[in-house]
């Protein structure tokens, strides 16, 4: 029992000198604003990042000697890539192509700061149905510039690229959680993958040459899924990252919990693509669509259903057709509504952008100066 005892107290000695050590270096060389964390230019740290579905994961160490390696301080943590602006809008519509003021119709409703061609929205009728929604913007409204602000584009054939990662064929993954200090693991499959009551979280990707669908039964944490589609069937709950060349589908009911991203990759490869979020569904965190389209495309690239709610950051560089509600920020190219069989252009449609609690502590993590732009949104280890 005495023994017991002793080694229980060397233990805790041991493991407080440890976090001590590594808590003591994380204060002395980071510098602390609100929870966000950037690396001054005489730091004795240093980061890595890399891409996970529309976030980065970002690795702070310490460049210490090779013979202190083990008690090396880290920390692991998900980040936002910014936009490149000195305001975060709740709307974004650039001028270019966009010749006219926007129109709102049906139940639609706008709050927050408001950048769109001519400083201006109108309500109007469409097919008959006249405007019931509300007009109280709550901030202000401002002309917009001829193109979108900048976001670093993210191609399909980065994402394919496996590193050091362990490689393991699907028909025999049996991977329950891996941490993101390790190794990551990727799972891989030349054929469509269905995951159906599989269990992967952590530090996994998993990727199809064709497609991937995943059914309610199963449980998805954190991973990454990169396929040219991806459909979430109705009724599925979980946190993740979808990488898709083609499109995403989000069934009904479907929730996907903070962070998880949604984003259409740009390639070389001729395609229309697209990203349905059917109604009742949830999504919590950022969506990304940036294949380009012809202007005088006529489908949405980003389509989000009536009842559907989406919380956090939309860019897309295509079209928009906004029948459900988002809280937070949404930029688009263009916007487009059908009605009762028409296409009308530059018009939403019962659609609703409001501002929330929520999406203001978050908004901030997005137009940070880049020497600052490591915010951290989730630790990850």
């Amino acid at each position: 029992m005495i023994l017991l005892l002793l080694l229980s107290f060397l233990l805790f000695v041991n493991t407080n000198g440890i976090l001590s050590l590594r808590t003591d270096n994380f204060i002395n060389d980071i510098s602390f604003q609100k929870s966000q964390i950037y690396l001054p230019k005489n730091t004795s740290l240093k980061t890595e990042t890399q891409k996970w579905g529309a976030f980065d994961i970002v690795r702070v160490k310490n460049a210490e000697s090779e013979e202190r390696l083990k008690n090396q301080f880290q920390t692991i943590y998900l980040s936002a890539p910014i936009i490149l602006s000195k305001h975060l809008y709740q709307l974004y519509v650039p001028s270019y192509n966009n010749k006219g003021s926007l129109q709102i119709t049906g139940q639609a409703s706008i709050q927050g700061n408001l950048s769109v061609p001519n400083s201006d929205i109108r309500t109007t009728s469409a097919a008959g149905f006249i405007y019931t929604g509300t007009t109280d913007f709550k901030g202000t409204i401002k002309n917009s510039t001829a193109a979108l602000p900048e976001v670093k584009k993210r191609f399909y054939e980065d994402y394919l690229e496996l590193g050091n990662d362990s490689i393991i064929p699907f028909d025999k993954s049996k991977i329950g959680y891996q941490s993101f200090k390790n190794r990551g693991v990727t799972v891989v499959s030349d054929r469509a993958i269905l995951l159906n009551k599989h269990d992967y979280k952590g530090f996994v990707k998993i990727i199809s040459s064709q497609q991937i669908t995943v059914d309610q039964n199963s449980t998805l944490e954190d991973v990454e899924l990169i396929a040219p589609v991806i459909k979430f069937q109705n009724g599925f709950t979980g946190k993740v990252h979808a990488v898709a060349r083609d499109s995403i589908v989000v069934g009904e009911h479907v929730t996907l919990n903070f962070p998880s991203s949604l984003t259409i990759t740009d390639s070389n490869f001729e395609n229309y693509p697209s990203i349905v979020i059917q109604k009742n569904a949830s999504v919590s965190g950022l969506v990304r669509q940036f294949k380009k389209v012809p202007e005088t495309d006529s489908y949405p690239q980003l389509f989000i259903s009536k009842d559907a709610i989406f919380k956090g950051s939309i860019y897309n560089v295509g079209n928009t057709e906004l029948r459900g509600t988002v809280e937070g920020s949404l930029y688009t190219h263009s916007f487009i509504a059908y009605v009762d069989g028409r296409i009308y252009r530059n018009y939403i449609f019962d659609g609703k952008i409001l501002k929330s609690e929520w999406f203001t502590a978050f908004e901030k993590s997005l137009t940070l100066p880049q020497e600052e732009s490591n915010f951290p949104l989730k630790w990850l280890y």
